[in-house]
C-alpha cells in the first residue's frame, strides 16, 4: 500500500521556530494549484507509480488550510483522475491552523474526502503562543477541535511543542491537562528544536534567547508520557500517541516501516522503494519547470 504527501508551502505568517519550506506571500497561490495538478499527470506515468494503488494522503506544510475548498477539491481531483486511490482512502489526513477551521471549512475538508485532520495546536498558553508568532489563541484552538468533532471528523489529531524555554511553572501541565480533556485520538508531540535558518536560531545565536536545559526539556517528555499512559494512549512511535491501537496515523507509519510514498509539490520528499527524491524548495522555481513540462527534483 502506498501513500502520497502533497507539501502546500504556504503560511499566512512564520512561526519563530520552523525550517520547514513555505512562503508567507499568496500571490502564487492559483499558479501552484495548477502546477501540481500537473506534477500529478507528469509522475503517474512513471514507475513505480502507474502500477500502485495509493491508499493514504497526506496535505501538509506549510498550512494547507489556507487553501480555499475549492483549490482543495482540485488538488483531490487531480489526484483521483491520475492515479489508482482505489474507492476510498484508508486515510486521509490534512493538516490545519485553528484560525482556519470553522463548519464550512471542516463540511468542505469533509467533502473532499478527508478522515482525518490534524491541527497545529502547539501549546495552550497565549503567551507561549505569541511567543513563537503564532496566529491563534488557545481559545480558537480549543473551538477548532470541538468543532472538528461536532461537524463529523471522528480522527483529531492535535500537535504539541515540549522543551519551551519561554514558560511558566505550570504552563506545560496545563497544556497537557488541556489536551487531553478534548476529544482528540491522537498527539504528536516534538522537542523545540533550535533550527539556525529561523527567527529563534538568529535570537539565540545574538544571546538574546535561551535554549531550555536538557533537564527541563527530558522532564517535559517524561510528564506527556504519564499522562498519556494515564488517559489510555498507546505509545507507538517516539513522538506520537494514539487512543487504542487503530487509530495511530496509518501514512506517517508508512514512512518509519519504508513504504514508497509518492511526494509532490515543491519541498516534498518522495520515495519509489529504491531510491528517495526531493522537490526543489523554491515555489516560483517550481511553477516555472513545471509550466515547462519538467519535473523540478533536486536529487
Amino acid at each position: 500500500m502506498s501513500g502520497i504527501y502533497l507539501h502546500v508551502p504556504y503560511c499566512r505568517t512564520a512561526c519563530h521556530y520552523c525550517d520547514f519550506h513555505f512562503s508567507t506571500s499568496m500571490k502564487s497561490v492559483d499558479l501552484y494549484v495548477d502546477a501540481v495538478v500537473k506534477e500529478i499527470q507528469m509522475r503517474s506515468g512513471q514507475t513505480p507509480w502507474s502500477s500502485s494503488v495509493f491508499r493514504t494522503l497526506y496535505l501538509g506544510g506549510g498550512t494547507p488550510s489556507i487553501l480555499s475548498v475549492e483549490q482543495t477539491q482540485r488538488i483531490v481531483a487531480g489526484l483521483q483522475c491520475s492515479v489508482n486511490t482505489g474507492d476510498v482512502w484508508s486515510e486521509a489526513t490534512i493538516e490545519v491552523n485553528p484560525e482556519d477551521v470553522c463548519s464550512e471549512s471542516l463540511r468542505g475538508w469533509l467533502k473532499c474526502g478527508f478522515n482525518r485532520i490534524s491541527i497545529g495546536v502547539q501549546s495552550f498558553e497565549d503567551d507561549q503562543l505569541e511567543w513563537m508568532n503564532r496566529k491563534h489563541s488557545s481559545a480558537q484552538a480549543i473551538e477548532a477541535i470541538n468543532l472538528a468533532k461536532s461537524e463529523g471528523f471522528e480522527k483529531i489529531s492535535i500537535d504539541l511543542i515540549y522543551g519551551l524555554p519561554h514558560r511558566t511553572e505550570q504552563s506545560w501541565d496545563s497544556t497537557i491537562e488541556m489536551a487531553f480533556s478534548l476529544p482528540i485520538d491522537h498527539i504528536s508531540c516534538y522537542a523545540l528544536t533550535v533550527e539556525p535558518r529561523t527567527v529563534l536560531g538568529a535570537r539565540v545565536k545574538k544571546g538574546i534567547e535561551s535554549e531550555a536545559p536538557d533537564e527541563l526539556v527530558e522532564k517535559d517528555y517524561s510528564e506527556l508520557c504519564a499522562k498519556a499512559s494515564q488517559m489510555g494512549f498507546n505509545h507507538y512511535e517516539v513522538s506520537n500517541w494514539a487512543k487504542n491501537s487503530p487509530n495511530k496515523a496509518i501514512h506517517n507509519t508508512s514512512y518509519w516501516e519504508g513504504v514508497p510514498y509518492l511526494g509532490l509539490g515543491p519541498g516534498a520528499h518522495g520515495f519509489d522503494g529504491e531510491k528517495r527524491y526531493s522537490v526543489v524548495s523554491n515555489n516560483n522555481t517550481y511553477i516555472r519547470d513545471i509550466g515547462l513540462w519538467r519535473l523540478p527534483d533536486t536529487v
